[in-house]
């Protein structure tokens, strides 16, 4: 919730997805802590600090950022799998995204 235009929409599609999935996948916004999400690591926060101030192109990094991470099986080994997006995305797409990740890491772990 950086105060940029998409960033209310989308944190509020994720906290709406937390509603059906929070049972089964952990939301975190590393803006701002909200009530009932989990609050990031300092680690967590350290690591998207670092990405969050580079940007390649310069300008502006004020966009809507959302990641999801989940464990996927590569090569027969465990590894961390993951996917994101700036801007908004759509509903059935992100809730698509958050299934897919329910579902492989029930499939690696």
């Amino acid at each position: 919730r950086t105060g940029c235009g998409p960033c209310t929409p989308q944190a509020d599609r994720v906290k709406a997805l937390r509603e059906s999935y929070g049972e089964d996948a952990i939301f975190y916004d590393l803006d701002n802590p909200f009530e009932g999400y989990g609050t990031a690591t300092e680690d967590i926060l350290n690591k998207f600090y670092e990405a969050f101030y580079y940007d390649p192109n310069g300008g502006s990094q004020v966009i809507a950022f959302t990641g999801v991470f989940t464990r996927i099986n590569y090569g027969g080994e465990v590894k961390i799998g993951w996917h994101s997006w700036e801007g908004n995305v759509g509903d059935a797409e992100m809730e698509s995204w958050v299934k897919d990740i329910i579902y492989y890491y029930h499939v690696n772990k």
